[in-house]
């Protein structure tokens, strides 16, 4: 099933006849299947038959609404069918269908804050984006910075909910900044988005390597994918421009994952959109290439240049295509040892290596938070008795600390 049921607030047991109950059940059933579509129709891009399902999902849920013997057990449907079919209307009609919305979770949060709280403030985040929309982008600004504040005091039932929340917030407000001419602030709030959607994915567990991984994610994950892949390529191009090419495939890897989750989900428009995402990602990867060698490539995000899966443990791992992000600053003790020109040198000292306790070096990679073996990363010039030097400080490998991507090593060498 491609969505996940709406949360709904308990039924009335054993209310009215059996002819009513059916009636609720295939209603219920119909709701689902309408508000189901239209999100995958919209993140599609087929907006004609997303404004279809998304209509008749609110008419639906208008009758439940209307016709049940328990209305107010059916308000959440008709909140979350409002706030879905404002973005297919027009003008007025955009704002009175949200406040409305606004207004059946209000009620319902003050009943249940844990469980309706975010989704009143999610509301807001739509009439910030109407507001854009409609041409008042400062305004917009203003409303996405006082969401995200209430969305950080909420209470929440779901915390990964709420947290995608605030990550999609803050997508929307990076991109409000960069068109208003504030590219730091706005960059720095896409990443911050970024970073947080990835700890929320990282916490779900969810098999990111498999090609139909979004399909079976939340529905708030889905919902927000197409703005969490669109910000981390507004990050990949942003960084990318000024030259800075690590931060650049850190949004780069995010980019990759998430548009190849929608290109899964099906739709000419999203594979081609994926196809050119990693074709740019790919780009940039090279620039990095320089750093680091001979790397096995992991499988998820590879580009379809390697083979399986890692399945690291953290969430910067969990978006890692390429282990090319260790920086040549925290290995400053591998480097070869270069001389000058002068004489009668007594005693040459590699750097940082001064003296040992014959216990093996261990570096750990910059952005691989999973411990990997490293075949002989670095070359020693003084790895053994008459060579250049007999100072090896019994220093006789490096390991980049553990275990590899299931059978495959990761290899790297560091050039001087």
């Amino acid at each position: 099933m491609f969505m996940a049921r709406h949360r709904r607030s308990a039924r009335s047991a054993g209310a009215g006849s059996g002819r009513d109950a059916l009636w609720l059940n295939t209603q219920q059933r119909r709701y689902d299947f309408h508000l189901g579509e239209a999100i995958r129709a919209a993140i599609q891009g087929s907006h004609d038959k997303a404004t279809k399902h998304s209509q008749t999902a609110l008419s639906i849920s208008r009758e439940l609404y209307a016709g049940a013997p328990d209305p107010a057990s059916h308000q959440p449907e008709l909140a979350a069918a409002l706030c879905t079919h404002a973005r297919y209307g027009g003008g007025w009609q955009v704002i009175a269908m949200l406040a409305e919305s606004a207004g059946h979770y209000t009620a319902l949060a003050e009943a249940d804050p844990a469980a309706y709280e975010v989704a009143r403030i999610d509301v807001l985040t739509r009439v910030a984006l109407a507001s854009d929309e409609a041409g008042n982008t400062r305004a917009a600004i203003s409303l996405l910075r006082e969401v995200i504040g209430l969305y950080l005091k909420a209470p929440a039932a779901d915390q990964e909910e709420r947290d995608i929340g605030v990550a999609r917030a803050r997508f929307h407000l990076g991109r409000c900044l960069l068109a208003t001419g504030q590219p730091g602030d706005g960059l720095a709030e896409t990443d911050s988005g970024l970073e947080l959607a990835a700890e929320v994915l990282d916490r779900l567990a969810l098999a990111v390597t498999e090609p139909g991984w979004l399909d079976a994610a939340p529905r708030y994950l889905q919902l927000a994918a197409p703005d969490w892949a669109a910000a981390a390529v507004r990050s990949m191009a942003g960084h990318a421009d000024a030259g800075r090419w690590q931060r650049a495939a850190i949004a780069a890897q995010a980019a990759v994952l998430v548009s190849g989750g929608l290109a899964g989900l099906g739709g000419e428009t999203l594979r081609d959109a994926h196809a050119a995402i990693t074709a740019r990602a790919a780009e940039i990867f090279a620039r990095l290439q320089p750093f680091v060698v001979d790397v096995t490539l992991a499988g998820a995000l590879n580009l379809d240049l390697g083979g399986r899966a890692v399945g690291p443990v953290r969430a910067l791992d969990r978006l890692a295509g390429l282990q090319v992000l260790v920086d040549l600053e925290e290995m400053l003790d591998l480097q070869p040892v270069k001389f000058r020109d002068i004489g009668d040198v007594l005693q040459v000292r590699l750097p940082g290596v001064v003296r040992g306790d014959a216990e093996d070096l261990v570096v750990r990679a910059l952005l691989i938070a999973h411990l990997e073996h490293a075949d002989h990363p670095g070359g020693h010039q003084a790895a053994g008795e008459g060579r250049l030097l007999k100072q090896h400080q019994r220093v006789k490998r490096v390991a980049i600390a553990p275990q590899g991507l299931i059978d495959k090593p990761v290899v790297s060498r560091v050039p001087g």
